[in-house]
Parts: C-alpha cells; structure tokens; sequence
C-alpha cells in the first residue's frame, strides 16, 4: 500500500474497497538449497487481504552468496480481474541509528518514472530524516527513480541496496509509513518513527498510481558492510 497525492486522492476509497490497506504476505511454502557459492531460498508466496482471494501470487528467490551478497528475484502474477495494484514493493525496516543516505540515481529532489527530467542523474548525500518532502499536507514523495546504488550508513554498520535494472527500480528511505503520510494533515504533525523505512518500489509512478502489469519480474542485490 502506498500514500496518496494531490492528483489521485479519490483512489484511496478504491484501495480500501479492495482492502488492499490490509493486505498481508501468506507463505505456502519454502525451500532451501545449499551449494558451493551460495544458499538459496525459494519461498512461494501470495498477498492478499482477510476474507479476500489473493490479489498477488508469485516466488520469492533469495540468493545469499558467500561474498555476503543476497541476490532478491521477486516473480510473479497480479490475480486476473484484481483492483490494479498501488504499486509493488519491498519495504526493510532498519533501526533509526541507519540514517546516512548515499544515493546514485535521480536526485537531489523526488523524481519517479514520469517526472524525472527536472531532476539529474547523480552520487547524492542526504539523510532518512531530510529525505522526507516538505508538502503541506503529506503524501506519497522522496523516491528517487533510476537508483543504480544506495547505501544506508548506521553507527556500525551499512546495507548496500544495487538495481539489476534501474529503469524500473525506485529506492526511498523515510521515518514514516505510507499510512502516517495519508492520514497527517499536516507536514509539523508528523511524528517520526524510531524506524528507517526503506522502500524499493518496481515501475513506480506518481501520478496514476495505477500499476496495471499483470506479470512481475523485479530483483536488485542486498549487502550489509
């Protein structure tokens, strides 16, 4: 689930119609596969909400290689005649003490897939606390489209996040979820999570807020240093 904007914010009711706001992930199963270089995780998944068919179906591929590298392949298919989708996403949630943010991708500003051009292509600094967009009344914001690599910089430690395809590939990094953006109505009111939410978003827009692939092919590369 994600906030809504100044242009799509009737979707909401849509969104809740689906209860798409209540959607959780049900494992069916996994499996673990040992070699030489790796271990391999396979876990089939579906997402879906209670009392409602699955709206998402697919397979989840973690590949963790012996230079600590964890490789994540997310496949999969939007259930036929399904409310389309906000958006498609995987959400880490890191302790607050992650909060220096090294980016190259689109920036310094938010940018998504179509409005990207008045932003430039660029190795940024920020933090998680700055990253957030100042709006008036919260909303879906601070992603940087294009995002080749990011790091996230703790006291003791980081987590390297690289895209296998750019293109597609959105990384945002708040103290807040969607839900505490929607429901704020104002930016002073917000009350930041000792959390850092950490977004990599497939094909994210900002302006439809219509995800409308019925097949999903979405994988980039973890690294805690």
């Amino acid at each position: 689930m994600r906030a809504t904007n100044y242009n799509t914010r009737g979707r909401i009711d849509e969104y809740k119609r689906a209860r798409y706001d209540k959607t959780t992930q049900k494992t069916y199963d996994f499996a673990v596969e040992i070699t030489e270089n790796a271990v391999v995780v396979t876990v089939r998944f579906a997402l879906s909400a209670p009392a409602m068919p699955p709206a998402f179906r697919g397979t989840a591929v973690y590949t963790i290689g012996n230079d600590g590298v964890i490789n994540v392949n997310l496949n999969g298919n939007v259930t036929e005649n399904a409310t389309p989708l906000p958006e498609f996403s995987y959400i880490l949630y890191l302790s607050s003490e992650f909060e220096d943010v090294r980016y190259y991708g689109y920036g310094p500003f938010e940018s998504y897939k179509e409005r990207h051009r008045a932003a430039r292509l660029g190795y940024f600094r920020t933090t998680v606390t700055d990253n957030l967009e100042k709006y008036i009344k919260p909303q879906e914001s601070s992603a940087h489209f294009g995002t080749r690599l990011a790091v996230i910089d703790g006291l003791y430690s980081g987590l390297t996040i690289a895209a296998d395809n750019p293109s597609s590939f959105s990384f945002n990094a708040l103290h807040a979820t969607w839900d505490m953006l929607e429901y704020t109505a104002h930016y002073d009111e917000i009350k930041p999570l000792k959390t850092s939410v950490v977004k990599l978003a497939y094909d994210l827009d900002s302006y439809d807020m219509r995800f409308d692939e019925k097949n999903i092919s979405f994988s980039f590369n973890l690294k805690f240093v």
